[in-house]
């Protein structure tokens, strides 16, 4: 069995969207997924958050209709394990407060908290605000 972590809709979505200049590492964990080395897990907003990415992608003119189509089939394909976001409300909203953090940002950690696993983001932002605080929030570039 492989090894389970966290992932964000901003790490699929610098996967999909192939964006410039993202660590060789994003792919990594991508054919690490397919090969069942690791195996990734996501709170339930994951979903909505990906397409919503893939919304936004379309509407600044990055892609179009039938590309945004085929890449979410291809996110299905390999999507995470989703969890519902009702197992780790209180734990997410604790978390959320105390990081000011949204509360989007804040159930991937209560995830990764609760599963007792890495969370890799593709969120720098997110990233330089809990680091240094949480050592299992981890960035791309920081993969095996």
């Amino acid at each position: 069995m492989g090894k389970i972590i966290v992932v964000d809709a901003s790490l699929t979505l610098t996967w999909v969207l192939k964006e410039k200049n993202h660590p060789i590492q994003v792919k990594q964990i991508l054919d690490d997924t397919v090969e069942g080395i690791v195996i990734p897990i996501a709170p339930s907003i994951w979903l909505y958050e990906t397409v919503n990415g893939l919304r936004s992608a379309i509407l600044s003119s990055r892609i179009n209709l039938k590309i945004a189509g085929n890449y979410l089939s291809g996110v299905l394909e390999v999507s995470p394990q989703l969890f519902d976001l009702g197992q780790i409300i209180y734990e997410t909203f604790q978390i959320a407060i105390d990081l000011s953090i949204s509360v989007y940002d804040a159930s991937y950690i209560a995830l990764a908290k609760s599963q007792k696993c890495d969370f890799f983001t593709g969120d720098e932002k997110l990233y330089r605000k809990v680091s240094g605080k949480l050592d299992f929030v981890k960035t791309a570039s920081q993969y095996f």
